[in-house]
């Protein structure tokens, strides 16, 4: 057995094919940030009136998971278009560059479920207090 390991390097058209993603990967970013930056923007804007209001609360603390969200897609999206961008024009380290896109992309989709789950978990909750106290259930 050899202690030696033997390094995969994509061919032309697999180069091709991730350039291409990696492309679109960071024309995706790009917005992000600004959608992030947006949220940052209304959400300081408007802090006294947001946090003054109880009933305002909530929407503060979806305007914060929003920004975070979006900031958090854009950096993760970049990252992973820069690693498969890293495949395409550098050689011998294809695998290693390919994990790292995919340990990023891993990232944003675990932040992607659990703000998934968490709305959905606040919205049927929503729904169950509204039922109940409305009188649909629980009299």
């Amino acid at each position: 057995m050899s202690n030696e390991t033997t390094k995969y390097e994509f061919n032309e058209n697999e180069n091709k094919i991730i350039k291409n993603l990696a492309g679109s990967m960071g024309v995706v970013s790009i917005p992000c940030v600004f959608l992030g930056l947006a949220y940052l923007a209304v959400l300081a804007l408007n802090w006294e009136v947001l946090t003054g209001d109880k009933a305002m609360i909530g929407t503060a603390l979806a305007m914060g998971v929003g920004m975070l969200s979006f900031l958090g897609i854009a950096a993760w999206t970049r990252r992973s278009s820069l690693a498969l961008r890293k495949i395409t024009t550098t050689s011998g380290d294809d695998v290693s560059h390919l994990m790292e896109a995919l340990n990023n992309l891993r990232k944003m989709y675990s932040m992607l479920s659990s703000v998934i789950v968490l709305f959905s978990l606040l919205v049927l909750t929503g729904i169950g207090l509204g039922l109940y106290w409305g009188g649909a259930i629980g009299n």
